[in-house]
C-alpha cells in the first residue's frame, strides 16, 4: 500500500520527478590502493567489520541463501543454496562472506595489497570494498546477506 501510495504522489508530475533518476545512482566507483599495507587493511578489518568477521560461515546456516536476478522477470531472488539450483550464478551480495573470507587469507600476509591480490585476486572486490569503509563507514550493509535467516520474515 505504501508504494501504491508513493507512486500515486509521483506519477501525476512526470515533468518534475523524471530527471531525478539520473542523480540517484552512485557516481563513485570503488578504487583500489595497491600500495596500502597488509597491515593497514588488516586494522580497517578490525575496526570496520566485525559484522563479517565474527561470522561463522563454517556453519551451513551461515551461507543458507543466495541472492541471483530472474532470467524471467529481471528482478532479484533470494535462492536455497543446498536444495536448489542456480548458486553458480549467485550475485555478488555476499560481502560479507567475502570480507571474512579476506580476513581469513590475509592472515600471516605482509607488504603491499598488490602482491597479495596477485597470489589471490578472488579479494579484489572485498579489499576494494573494505578500502572504501575508511572514508564511506555507512557504505556498507552491516549484516550477512546470505544468512538463513534474512529476508524469511
Amino acid at each position: 500500500m505504501q508504494e501504491l501510495t508513493v507512486s500515486w504522489m509521483l506519477e501525476p508530475f512526470g515533468d518534475l520527478v523524471d530527471g531525478l533518476a539520473e542523480c540517484m545512482a552512485n557516481p563513485h566507483a570503488l578504487v583500489l590502493d595497491p600500495a596500502m599495507s597488509c597491515d593497514i587493511l588488516r586494522k580497517i578489518l578490525v575496526e570496520h567489520c566485525g559484522y563479517a568477521t565474527e561470522v561463522d560461515f563454517t556453519s551451513p546456516h551461515a551461507s543458507e541463501q543466495f541472492w541471483y536476478v530472474s532470467e524471467a522477470k529481471l528482478e532479484p531472488r533470494i535462492g536455497k543454496r543446498h536444495t536448489e539450483l542456480g548458486a553458480d550464478r549467485e550475485s555478488p551480495l555476499d560481502i560479507s562472506r567475502q570480507i571474512h573470507a579476506l580476513a581469513q587469507d590475509l592472515r600471516g600476509q605482509s607488504g603491499p595489497i598488490w602482491q597479495f591480490l596477485a597470489k589471490v585476486p578472488r579479494h579484489r572486490l572485498a579489499v576494494q570494498r573494505v578500502q572504501a569503509l575508511v572514508h564511506n563507514p555507512y557504505s556498507e550493509i552491516r549484516d550477512n546477506l546470505v544468512d538463513g535467516d534474512m529476508a524469511s520474515y
